[in-house]
């Protein structure tokens, strides 16, 4: 595929196969170095974090003892430790998916999870399941006089303890493998839903991942065990007579045991609801944040070859004729800066100040077009010849950093016999990545070799055909080029989509940890009413109204769950304060939502603990009281 267009010609050499969707690394194709070598004269320069370099290292060689060297390597290649910025380390391979949050600059790494996520879930999924098992004790033991008779008749036939432990564990695993297989068929409906909000990316291989049935396997045991210990070990204790006699009533041990777990189930429930409404407000706060530029109506076309980049004036000078186009500006990164980043020398510091910037190459009108604000000194002009030149506008935390004064006249030492960048204005800080990251200095320049993308400020009416009409005008001064476009806002929302996820995904959580714990309730609510029968005959009898009877049955629930909100309130607070520390820019915890959540389980708790006492208290007296 020859083109005898001079810089921009490559010539296709293979075809790869696809890789997978969740790799780090993503590209279209794939350049050979030393092809890019020859025309990107900065990849010989040792000053640029532009790519990520990988290394494979020998048998038997530890990473430490590579890293030892790596001083000694960067005195030789870049100068002296007191006139670097940066320092070198190897990362694992198998850490660069999770564990990356760390690493301040970085450009080409896709896919990124975060290892506090995988905690998160993982601790909500057992939170859950847990739930459950609190459940399964609770029904087992509040249904043990039931069983009180059969264990008495086994012991006087001669069963020992042991034995009758074994059994009623056996019962516990068999119900746990039960629900594995139930839970296995739940994943496989619903598994679609989640590769949709993981992308695809989430891929499940029972036949390959032996290791993965047996830890299912594990769980389900482990689970088995412990839902169904402590019915085991209350029931075998029974002694014969008492239970044979029919004397036999739950012991108030039980019942203090019994009231302990539903707190926990309810401290678990609220904890849960209050960090999804706390995820929800920091999904709504970014949504909303101020970035420092208008990223709204702004449609974005890819300038993907010199001969584009060459139209750009053209282009330009045509799209502002149009009554639906506001404005046309062009830069190198969608959010005002570019994926690169070097250090950059102040002048007359005798090489002593270096500092770690990112580069924005822009247009002459980008900051005005985007509605940035300039705090000091003034925009690019025209009226300038050396603005495409010398002149450079850095940021706010550039500023702060350096800890200048005055920053405007100050110079940056540029390579060679170049004349120095010259500061001619501060622009606002604006946020052009994402709000996990602090803003770092920025330099912006203008330069239209390095320019990638040419942003259309569009009027909100007819937008269909004002793209419509950029396609045709693109189509006449491109001709050959395919017409690409996208929206500003939308390349934004993409980047904050993983955390959506997470926000949905945690609801769900949330929603399953409250239905688990309001079944929980329902059965310890009909063994409360159950046991109380007779008491609600006598008192229906005298006289008592059914509201009356159901304020009598629901006030114990209440006091719980105020009890249960006492324990949560803390331990959500803590456990999103954490969460929160991913986000440089965040929400403010609001009392509001810890307080919410608490009256709303209060309610759910409420309608389902009155849904059984307005059936016991609308009961026929007579069948209560002839009960016994």
């Amino acid at each position: 595929m020859h083109h005898s267009r001079g810089v921009n010609d490559y010539t296709i050499t293979g075809v790869m196969q696809n890789y997978p969707r969740n790799s780090h690394i993503r590209f279209d194709m794939l350049g050979s170095y030393v092809t890019l070598e020859d025309q990107l004269s900065w990849l010989k320069s040792w000053n640029t974090n532009t790519l990520a370099t990988y290394v494979l290292l020998k048998e038997g060689v530890a990473q430490s003892e590579v890293e030892e060297r790596f001083p000694e390597f960067l005195d030789k290649h870049v100068g002296p430790a007191s006139e670097r910025s940066f320092e070198l380390y190897l990362q694992p391979l198998q850490h660069i998916h999770l564990h990356s949050g760390h690493i301040r600059y970085q450009s080409f790494n896709f896919n990124q999870g975060s290892i506090n996520d995988v905690y998160l879930f993982s601790t909500i999924a057992a939170f859950v399941l847990l739930i459950a098992c609190i459940n399964f004790m609770n029904l087992s033991t509040a249904r043990s006089a039931k069983r009180a008779r059969e264990v008495g008749l086994r012991k006087v036939v001669g069963s020992n303890r042991k034995q009758l432990i074994t059994q009623f564990l056996g019962e516990s695993i068999i119900t746990t493998f039960l629900s594995l297989i139930v839970a296995l068929a739940l994943v496989q409906l619903v598994y679609p839903t989640f590769k949709t909000i993981f992308e695809n990316r989430i891929i499940v291989d029972y036949y390959e991942n032996w290791i993965f049935i047996l830890e299912l396997v594990g769980i389900a045991l482990i689970v088995g065990v412990i839902a169904g210990s402590y019915p085991a070990f209350f029931l075998s204790g029974y002694q014969p007579v008492e239970t044979l006699k029919g004397a036999f009533t739950s012991t108030a041990k039980g019942s203090v045991l019994r009231k302990a777990l539903v707190l926990a189930q309810f401290a678990i429930a609220i904890t849960l609801i209050i960090s999804t409404g706390l995820i929800r407000d920091q999904m709504e706060f970014i949504r909303n944040k101020e970035l420092g530029f208008n990223k709204d109506q702004v449609v974005y076309l890819p300038l993907r070859s010199s001969e584009v980049r060459d139209k750009v004036a053209l282009l330009k000078h045509e799209l502002k004729k149009h009554a639906n186009i506001a404005d046309v500006t062009a830069s190198a990164g969608l959010g005002g800066a570019s994926d690169s980043q070097g250090t950059m020398e102040i002048a007359n510091s005798n090489g002593e100040v270096e500092m770690m910037m990112r580069y924005s190459y822009v247009d002459f009108d980008f900051v005005e077009s985007m509605k940035m604000q300039i705090v000091q000194g003034r925009d690019f002009s025209r009226k300038f010849a050396s603005d495409t030149l010398t002149s450079v506008i850095i940021n706010e935390a550039a500023v702060k950093e350096i800890g200048w004064k005055n920053p405007i006249g100050k110079e940056f030492v540029r390579s060679g016999d170049a004349p120095n960048y010259s500061v001619v204005g501060v622009v606002k800080d604006y946020h052009f990545y994402s709000l996990r990251q602090k803003i770092e200095p920025l330099i912006m320049m203008v330069n239209p070799d390095r320019f990638r993308f040419l942003l259309i400020k569009v009027s909100p009416h007819g937008v269909g055909d004002t793209i419509a009409d950029i396609e045709s005008i693109w189509n006449k001064y491109v001709p050959g080029r395919p017409f690409e476009y996208d929206f500003l806002d939308e390349h934004f929302r993409e980047i904050y989509r993983s955390d959506e996820n997470a926000a949905r995904l945690f609801a769900s959580f949330a929603f399953i940890a409250i239905f688990i714990a309001c079944l929980g309730l329902l059965g310890l609510a009909s063994f409360t009413t159950e046991q109380k029968t007779k008491e609600i005959g006598i008192r229906k009898v005298l006289g008592a109204s059914v509201t009356g009877l159901v304020l009598l049955l629901s006030r114990e629930f209440t006091k719980w769950v105020a009890v249960a909100s006492v324990i949560a309130f803390p331990v959500a607070y803590l456990v999103m304060q954490d969460w929160l520390e991913n986000f440089v820019y965040r929400t403010q915890v609001d009392i509001i939502t810890f307080i919410s959540a608490a009256i709303l389980v209060i309610l759910i708790a409420l309608a389902t603990v009155s849904f059984q006492a307005i059936k016991a208290a609308l009961s026929n007296p007579v069948d209560a009281l002839r009960y016994e």
